[in-house]
């Protein structure tokens, strides 16, 4: 976590925390937050063959340029030993994001490079040794859109992973563009492509990432995973909030929620969710937090570029400048709502 109110060379701006669990599908099974003594952010964790346990992270640019690693205990979270420099990347701003790989008795470093903006790229190094030195892919940058007109842009951020048929898939952070690659309305998103990884060789793209894409077969869908509500594809076009039933879980809030606020068929307004004021409207006290009293606030995710949308709004405002509705929201300095307020008139008779 970053606390971002707070100076980039301020220990305390950052907060690195570790949950585990011995069955993902069980909320009770996870464990409590262990925090981790690390001046950065984006850290991942690596396993040697002896089983010890690693941390690769992202120090702050600003005040220490490049990735680090140190040997921890995840279960305490304490540091082992000193922080180590690996790599600063191939000169874009920013090394961040890493991943080691340890394959065909190579050590793989991956990191995202050049800002998360239209410059984002994802680069990769290697090593004999865990601790480097990591000598730069002569192919680099592995994977970006940067300086085209590629519907998906800023693409970085990426991470590898081997399928149950042994098939090597790459995920990354992607935006879809709006008009002149200046504006981006779905926000970041996951992409999808396939990749080749041949013994003692560079992972490679086999298909960029484009608006239109091909790739290896995807396996057979499998329905009876465990656990709550529909799958993303299905649908969720009709939320009754009957009785007995709980907020679905894939609904968001802005920051920590005050769960009394938000209530499912209460008394008397049977199929519906009834949401009790809080003393802050979106914007807040200072654009970017909600203050001790919270923001009673709850969506969902845009899912797709083009859609319809309708709510129904009871709601009688009773004190002046009280305020209900709907918005399209980013943060609390970029969202656009529509609502109903109580507003003072020019004569101060209250409208």
């Amino acid at each position: 976590m970053v606390h971002d109110k707070r100076a980039d060379n301020d220990s305390s701006r950052w907060d690195n925390i570790i949950f585990s669990t011995t069955d993902l599908w069980d909320e009770s099974k996870w464990t409590d937050a262990v925090h981790l003594d690390f001046e950065g952010y984006d850290i991942s964790p690596h396993w040697d063959d002896e089983g010890n346990s690693y941390v690769v992270g992202s120090h702050a640019w600003k005040v220490a340029y490049g990735i680090h690693i140190n040997r921890v205990d995840l279960t305490t979270g304490e540091v082992l030993g000193n922080w180590t420099n690996l790599w600063n990347g191939t000169g874009g701003i920013a090394p961040e994001g890493p991943h080691i790989f340890k394959k065909d008795g190579w050590y793989y470093l991956m990191i995202a490079e050049g800002g998360t903006g239209l410059l984002h790229m994802e680069t990769i190094a290697r090593s004999k040794d865990l601790y480097g030195p990591y000598e730069p892919n002569a192919a680099n940058p592995i994977l970006t859109n940067a300086n085209t007109t590629e519907y998906f842009q800023a693409v970085g951020h990426a991470d590898l992973f081997q399928d149950a048929r042994g098939q090597w898939w790459g995920v990354a952070l992607a935006v879809r563009s709006g008009p002149e690659w200046v504006t981006f309305p779905m926000g970041r998103e996951t992409v999808l492509y396939n990749v080749t990884w041949e013994a003692g060789s560079w992972p490679e793209l086999q298909h960029p990432v484009r608006g239109e894409m091909r790739g290896w077969s995807l396996p057979s869908i499998i329905q009876n995973l465990p656990g709550d509500g529909p799958f993303v594809d299905e649908g969720d076009n009709n939320i009754k909030f009957r009785p007995n039933t709980s907020i679905p879980p894939h609904f968001i809030y802005w920051r920590p929620p005050i769960t009394e606020n938000y209530v499912i068929s209460p008394p008397g307004h049977i199929n519906t969710l009834r949401l009790k004021p809080s003393p802050l409207n979106l914007t807040g006290i200072d654009g970017n937090s909600p203050g001790p009293g919270g923001q009673t606030f709850i969506s969902r995710r845009q899912v797709d570029t083009l859609f319809n949308f309708a709510f129904d709004l009871d709601y009688s405002p009773s004190a002046l400048n009280e305020e209900a509705g709907i918005t399209l929201f980013l943060t609390q300095n970029h969202h656009a709502r529509m609502g109903v307020a109580m507003l003072p008139l020019a004569n101060d008779s209250v409208n």
